[in-house]
């Protein structure tokens, strides 16, 4: 039987140029030469990718690597200036970050507009990469389990059962993320359990098991085998390691059994 392919996805978030861009996808390329046991999903800044695009079409030689847009409008067109829509992105990537913490948080994105975008992406062709989690407060005072499923329950909404399976679910605990602050291992496993009995219980078992559910929150070289390994955990979201091309190339080969 041949498992799935385990999901790297690294986040670039508001770093380097376009120049800088390029030169670490291709030292990411050369680091990984010949790699092809895992999906590779890079997300620059939306600026980057039609260049980008362009130099992935003219690599030939493995590892493939997959463009993601960090973010899309909850609009497909219109008076929304500074936006970029799922119809903009779709020729260029083939992902999309959808209700990152950091949208949440600093941009105040709700779940209904999260909802939205849920609903373009697919609608366009885009698979989402849901994020979900909890904050540091809601962990303590016990709430971590309910902000997930009401996360879930609304973000999903507007999904059938035969477009779950191209959703990516990650589960990323704010109090995590770049914070070097690590989730233990049985924490994430409770988490992606969690996780996987709401998508059986809204969707059914068959469909639940098509999605894919990723960890994200301070991934790193030295962690990453270890959360690769747990229980339930189909890959990894990476953060600021993902722009220094040695480590994310180590994160990529953990997946490598």
């Amino acid at each position: 039987m041949n498992l799935p392919r385990k999901i790297i996805i690294g986040n670039w978030k508001l770093n380097d140029t376009v120049a800088e861009g390029t030169v670490l996808l291709h030292k990411i390329h050369q680091e990984l030469k010949g790699f092809s046991t895992a999906t590779i999903i890079v997300c620059p800044p939306a600026t980057h990718l039609y260049p980008l695009h362009r130099e992935l079409t003219s690599l030939k030689s493995e590892p493939k690597i997959e463009l993601g847009a960090q973010n899309i409008s909850d609009f497909e067109s219109g008076a929304h200036t500074g936006e970029v829509s799922a119809i903009m992105v779709r020729d260029l990537a083939k992902y999309s970050i959808i209700g990152h913490s950091e949208r949440r948080t600093h941009y105040g994105e709700t779940d209904d507009q999260i909802t939205r975008k849920v609903a373009i992406a697919l609608e366009h062709g885009l698979q989402p990469i849901l994020c979900v989690g909890e904050n540091l407060q809601q962990r303590h005072d016990g709430k971590a389990h309910q902000v997930v499923l009401d996360q879930l329950n609304t973000d999903l909404a507007d999904v059938t059962a035969a477009e779950l399976k191209k959703v990516i679910i990650a589960y990323e605990p704010i109090w995590a993320i770049g914070t070097g602050t690590f989730a233990k291992p049985a924490e994430i496993e409770d988490m992606l359990r969690l996780i996987r009995n709401a998508l059986v219980q809204s969707f059914g078992q068959l469909a639940s098991t098509e999605s894919r559910i990723v960890y994200g929150g301070s991934v790193d070289a030295e962690n990453a085998k270890t959360i690769l390994n747990l229980q339930g955990c189909d890959g990894v979201l990476v953060g600021g390691a993902s722009l220094k091309p040695k480590e994310f190339a180590t994160i990529v080969r953990a997946t490598d059994k």
